[in-house]
């Protein structure tokens, strides 16, 4: 069963808050290209590709439509804030990592 987005997260912040300096620096400057280039850019996809789960092809392909917005959820409230705050939280760098997956809960909720 492919791991859901969400997991992805916490396995990212719990790498961070168990005290990976590299791990935390490379989400930290994914995440601020992310931001700087926006939700339709390379960085932003680069950055939304450590989330999604590569060992299944059918998920990882929906994962990455979820969080590039490009599965119909573009403009839903809910959705786009859950995105923003996957981005935003990834800017925290070593030290505050557990606050990764804070809004982020229920990104994997059907649309």
């Amino acid at each position: 069963m492919a791991k859901k987005i969400i997991d992805k997260v916490i396995e990212k912040r719990d790498k961070i808050k168990m005290g990976d300096a590299q791990a935390a620096t490379t989400n930290q400057e994914l995440s601020i290209a992310a931001v700087l280039g926006g939700i339709k850019s390379k960085p932003w996809k680069t950055y939304m590709l450590q989330f999604v789960d590569d060992s299944d092809p059918v998920a990882s392909a929906s994962q990455l439509m979820r969080l590039l917005a490009t599965d119909g959820t573009a403009g839903d409230k809910a959705f786009d804030k859950r995105r923003a705050y996957l981005v935003a939280n990834g800017t925290c760098g070593e030290g505050t990592g557990q606050n990764l997956a804070n809004e982020v809960l229920t990104i994997d909720d059907p649309a």
